[in-house]
């Protein structure tokens, strides 16, 4: 499937800069903390517990840790083993697991999360086309979704640009808030607040 070029070059840009923001393709990396705040704002009450799907080397749980916020649990999500094997020996307890979930979401069941974060895995579509990311967009936004118990939040391209990367996947407002409220529900919130050409979207149930 399409979708598995992508993890070809997430494996890439890890063998070649390590557990880093470039690592998972940032190329600002004090742009990441940024991404990381708006994220956990989806929360609106603690305790609580976190889905963080394509996790990578579990980036955002370092960030966790780093603001000292004790009250979230943590389940990681990521298809690529090299990138789990650095998350699961930097935070043991956590529990972290490798899976495909467009072939198989039973793992799902183990990661019991109040909220999904997606953080970056629908901002970069490297050789696949808008159609082919549109889909496959599609169906991890609905599982993830269905599978939170509270919400779900995504950052995604803005085509309010001064111009477009052709490797990017710049996604327009109206085409994903049309999917959203037909599929999904039509409490959400967008963020298009801070400062970086993306925005993220708070689904909540």
């Amino acid at each position: 499937m399409k979708y598995l070029n992508l993890c070809d070059k997430y494996r890439a840009w890890l063998e070649e800069k390590g557990d880093t923001p470039e690592g998972v393709g940032w190329t600002q990396p004090n742009q990441a903390p940024i991404r990381y705040k708006v994220m956990l704002e989806v929360i609106k009450k603690y305790p609580t517990s976190i889905l963080d799907f394509g996790c990578g080397t579990a980036a955002l749980l370092d960030y966790i840790k780093i603001l000292g916020v004790r009250d979230i649990v943590y389940y990681g999500i990521d298809i690529l083993p090299e990138s789990i094997s650095i998350a699961t020996k930097k935070h043991p307890e956590a529990k972290i697991v490798c899976a495909d979930i467009i072939r198989n979401d039973e793992l799902l069941q183990g990661c019991p999360a109040e909220y999904a974060i997606i953080n970056g895995l629908f901002t970069y579509k490297y050789n696949s086309s808008f159609e082919e990311m549109w889909e496959f967009l599609q169906v991890i936004m609905g599982k993830l979704f269905h599978h939170a118990s509270k919400g779900l939040a995504i950052n995604l391209m803005s085509k309010a640009v001064d111009w477009e990367r052709d490797d990017l996947f710049h996604m327009p407002v109206g085409t994903i808030t049309d999917f959203i409220t037909k599929n999904l529900t039509r409490h959400y919130v967008i963020r298009h607040d801070y400062k970086l050409y993306e925005y993220t979207i708070y689904l909540y149930k």
